[in-house]
């Protein structure tokens, strides 16, 4: 939500993009806390990969959200990541195998109820469905990458990794003339107002991706899908959060909260419920 805020009046997104990028780099701080090594070059290789995917899948989500309405975006890529990533894993040599019928009822509910919680039909339709599509594609293949770094290295040690892969491809970023510009020749990108929620947002996302990256660690492979698939939850949250804010953000949060809009969010939240039951039973 603080991302669409600072987005609908603030810096183009391949600016948006570098300064989380940069951001990455504040892991290096613990590195003379742990026992960090650089892997062989296979490993590297595969971290800057996983790195350079996500910041590419970030980058496409801030312009799609720029360009177009955030329900739109929301909806098509909340259906699509968890899709692209178990084709990912089912793909796999042997995936059908770790693909369990339990695993894949829960994912199915879960999918279905992200969709019905965010499911608005015009965001199935139209240009921004190919940004969505790219968002999704690159979210997913981004979460598979790291899940075969933090297999053959210590979580702290993948994930330090795989976001200095993050910062080398913002880098790119400033190629752009305009990028350029934007960041060292403009005095403020954000004013103190908007630079001080833009990190705060960012140590918020922070704490987020770490969560993240630490269930797919945690997780075995088959259970990608279903760590996608949970962004239905960030939905719910999203539509408590939107009524809780509407009457202070009107232009930006309000929502028509017709009795079909909350039996419909309550029915998304029901199906997700029996999707957590069925993967913990």
């Amino acid at each position: 939500m603080i991302d669409r805020y600072l987005l609908a009046g603030q810096p183009d997104p391949k600016v948006y993009a570098f300064y989380v990028g940069l951001l990455s780099l504040s892991l290096l701080l613990i590195i003379p806390f742990i026992d960090f090594y650089i892997p062989n070059l296979f490993l590297l290789g595969l971290s800057f990969l996983a790195g350079a995917t996500l910041i590419i899948a970030l980058f496409s989500l801030y312009t799609a959200l720029e360009k177009f309405e955030a329900s739109r975006i929301i909806t098509a890529t909340g259906g699509l990541i968890p899709i692209f990533s178990f084709i990912l894993v089912w793909a796999l040599p042997g995936g059908e195998k770790v693909l369990s019928l339990s695993v894949v009822v829960s994912f199915a509910l879960l999918v279905l109820g992200s969709v019905i919680i965010t499911w608005q039909r015009k965001a199935l339709f139209g240009r921004s469905l190919k940004l969505s599509v790219l968002v999704a594609i690159f979210f997913a293949l981004s979460m598979y990458l790291s899940k075969q770094v933090y297999n053959a290295v210590p979580f702290l040690n993948g994930l330090i990794l795989i976001r200095a892969g993050s910062f080398l491809v913002a880098l790119l970023f400033l190629f752009n003339k305009e990028t350029r510009e934007e960041i060292f020749q403009k005095q403020e990108t954000f004013d103190k107002q908007t630079g001080g929620l833009f990190m705060v947002n960012q140590a918020i996302g922070g704490a987020a991706v770490i969560l993240q990256n630490w269930s797919i660690a945690l997780a075995s492979i088959s259970f990608l899908p279903i760590i996608h698939a949970l962004q239905g939850l960030e939905y719910g949250f999203i539509f408590v959060l939107a009524v809780l804010f509407s009457s202070k953000f009107p232009r930006l949060l309000k929502k028509d909260l017709t009795k079909k809009v909350i039996i419909k969010k309550a029915a998304g939240i029901v199906l997700i419920s029996i999707g957590l039951a069925v993967l913990a039973l």
